[in-house]
Formats: structure tokens, C-alpha cells, sequence
């Protein structure tokens, strides 16, 4: 089987909790990775995602610890979501540019 594994950081602006289990976390950035299975058999490439994994930071005084925790990917988006609602402005870390008729970043 072949799998790839796609990593980004995101950042919260808040503190916040992804469920009832994890203690409230700082706010900052937090690298989530996301691993994703090939399906085979198609008459094109698709990839199915197996788990995601955010990096906590450590709580010690020792701040190159972390703690790795699989959790379900919709946990992470609502809990980004609550973030940026708290800011006013959901489209904050969007990577769009916007632009008017005529003008040019």
C-alpha cells in the first residue's frame, strides 16, 4: 500500500479544546500531520485519509518536548473554526488573495 504523509501548522489564536478528553491547550502554532492511503483499483489517483496527528506542546520547562495525539479531523477543523469565530473574521488563514477589477498586489 503506498501512503504519504502531509504536514502543515496551524495556528490558534485562543486557547482551546478539541473534546472533552484533552485538557484546554495555548494558544499558538501546532504542527498536524495527516496520513493518507492510496485507493487502488481507480482509473485515477485518490487518497483516503487514515489519521491525523497534532503535536502538542509539552507543559515542562523542557519546550523540545511534545506529545504526538491522534485525533479525528473533523475535532480539529471545529475546533479552528471556534477559534476564528472568536477573532470575528473565519477567513483569516485562508490562502486567498483578493482582488478588484483592476488592481494588482
Amino acid at each position: 500500500m503506498t501512503t504519504r504523509t502531509h504536514t502543515e501548522t496551524v495556528t490558534f489564536h485562543h486557547p482551546f479544546k478539541l473534546d472533552e478528553t484533552i485538557n484546554t491547550q495555548p494558544a499558538g502554532s501546532y504542527q498536524i500531520d495527516t496520513d493518507e492511503e492510496l485507493i487502488e483499483g481507480l482509473s485515477f489517483v485518490a487518497y483516503k485519509r487514515t489519521q491525523t496527528i497534532i503535536h502538542l506542546h509539552s507543559k515542562s520547562k523542557n519546550s523540545s518536548l511534545t506529545r504526538a495525539l491522534t485525533i479525528k479531523a473533523s475535532l480539529l477543523k471545529q475546533a479552528l473554526e471556534r477559534d476564528r469565530a472568536a477573532d470575528g473574521n473565519i477567513l483569516k488563514d485562508l490562502e486567498i488573495d483578493y482582488y478588484f477589477l483592476g488592481e494588482k498586489s
